[in-house]
């Protein structure tokens, strides 16, 4: 059984630090994001570990592509997130992972809502990030093919 393990941290995403809450679209595989910015992988305020900088805000939305070679090979996978306060990630509009402070699975989160507690993001103290079991079925049936 062979791992492959794709870091997305490197690659370049496009995102936005948004003023107003975002169209409801914006999570969709279809959605246009050409206005909003580009930048590479770990996002944060200047801490010496980031990719980019972004200024200080409740929310930054990031988005990406990916490719997976081969669907019917996918037994598992798994998401690795380190963070600071929150996150919720999606693939093609489908919530797959989500910290446990921003509410219950697939419940809306304003982009001005804060956290119900906060989290301090780990590897930069050279602890280990979050991971998320993201089942096998689902997950082929949400990838494009």
């Amino acid at each position: 059984r062979r791992q492959r393990q794709m870091c997305i941290r490197d690659s370049i995403w496009r995102y936005i630090v948004p003023d107003s809450e975002p169209p409801s679209n914006w999570k969709d595989q279809s959605f246009d994001d050409s206005i909003w910015d580009e930048g590479e992988g770990g996002f944060g305020y200047g801490d010496n570990d980031d990719g980019t900088i972004v200024y200080q805000a409740l929310s930054v939305y990031f988005r990406t592509t990916f490719n997976v070679e081969d669907i019917s090979k996918l037994t598992s996978a798994i998401i690795s997130a380190d963070y600071d306060d929150g996150f919720i990630a999606y693939i093609n509009g489908y919530e797959i992972a989500r910290s446990q402070n921003l509410g219950e699975e697939n419940s809306f989160v304003p982009f001005d809502m804060t956290t119900s507690n906060d989290h301090e993001a780990k590897m930069q103290d050279g602890g280990e990030p979050e991971t998320f079991l993201i089942d096998s079925l689902f997950l082929k049936e949400i990838l494009l093919r």
